[in-house]
């Protein structure tokens, strides 16, 4: 299972200021930022995405403060073959249908969010001596929204990791947490922080965003719990050497097992179905998933506002646009 030592890699910049007695639902746009809570969205041009931010800021939801970890060994989750969901680029100002890249990008994303629920991950089963058991090893299932990473080395995501570790043929330990997965140029795969402090578990209804503030180029992540009316955001500041283009959106999940770098199927944890999938572009436009995106599925149902293209992948590597 991981391990977890103190992050020396990027220092990560806890909210300013989360006075107590702070509703995110009253509080102005200021107070927002100090406070670390996802930005309001403008009802006019957003109305979905203002919808479900209003929906969770109503509740009230309580800051709990996170100790960023990096996880080892930093497992190679951006070259991983295993993996399922939905990927959104920024389309190019004259759209040619025929082109295989973005070439002209015009109107960046700024943000990206999504809400799912935290699937719970089981073993692969094996033959041994005519009974079917569990096969020895350690699963991950790891659940995502992000920005960039599909043309662009340098991305930055944030989600839930789900495991389950087998030994002799049985489950010996559970572990799941919330965490940021960010790469840099420099980096040479998906470096993964676990937000210490903050529950998220199998079961567990969550809602999670990456995005910028205004003109600064730094890259701030946020996640709630629906269950637990919990949440914990925090900023890569602007010398943290992560620099997002905005050139694609996602909403992903990837798994690791024993059988990992050959590609191999998912543990057995079901489909995750990403609802309230939404991406805002720097003219404050917002493109997404219309209904839902069902993952680790061959049956999609699946569409794109707007005549957007979004790349869809399942385990059996299947490719569509719609």
């Amino acid at each position: 299972m991981s391990r977890g030592t103190q992050s020396s890699i990027i220092r990560v910049h806890d909210p300013a200021d989360v006075p107590a007695g702070f509703n995110p639902h009253r509080a102005d746009d200021r107070a927002l930022e100090r406070a670390g809570y996802l930005p309001r969205p403008d009802s006019a041009l957003s109305p979905h995405e203002y919808a479900l931010w209003d929906s969770i800021a109503k509740r009230n939801p309580s800051y709990t403060h996170t100790k960023p970890t990096v996880v080892e060994p930093r497992i190679g989750l951006y070259e991983a073959r295993n993996w399922s969901g939905g990927i959104l680029p920024v389309l190019p100002t004259v759209y040619n249908p025929s082109a295989t890249r973005v070439l002209d990008q015009k109107d960046p994303f700024q943000g990206v969010v999504g809400s799912w629920i935290v699937p719970n991950p089981h073993p692969q089963k094996v033959f041994r001596n005519g009974t079917l058991i569990n096969r020895d090893g350690d699963y991950w299932v790891y659940t995502w929204v992000g920005l960039d990473g599909w043309e662009s080395v340098e991305t930055l995501k944030i989600g839930v990791a789900a495991g389950v570790l087998v030994e002799a043929g049985r489950i010996v330990k559970k572990e799941s947490y919330a965490a940021v997965f960010y790469r840099r140029k420099a980096d040479d795969s998906l470096q993964t922080l676990k937000l210490e402090g903050f529950d998220a578990e199998p079961g567990d209804l969550i809602t999670a965003s990456v995005y910028g503030v205004g003109e600064s180029n730094a890259n701030n992540y946020w996640i709630a719990n629906q269950g637990s009316n919990e949440y914990a955001s925090g900023q890569l500041p602007d010398n943290s050497g992560l620099t997002l283009q905005g050139k694609s959106a996602e909403w992903l999940a990837a798994g690791l097992g024993p059988l990992d770098s050959q590609g191999q199927s998912f543990p057995n944890f079901g489909a995750t179905v990403f609802i309230e999938g939404l991406a805002r572009q720097q003219s404050g436009g917002v493109q997404g998933i219309e209904r839902a995106l069902l993952t680790n599925a061959l049956d999609l149902d699946s569409a794109a506002e707007r005549g957007h293209n979004i790349i869809i992948r399942t385990t059996a590597f299947l490719q569509a646009q719609v």
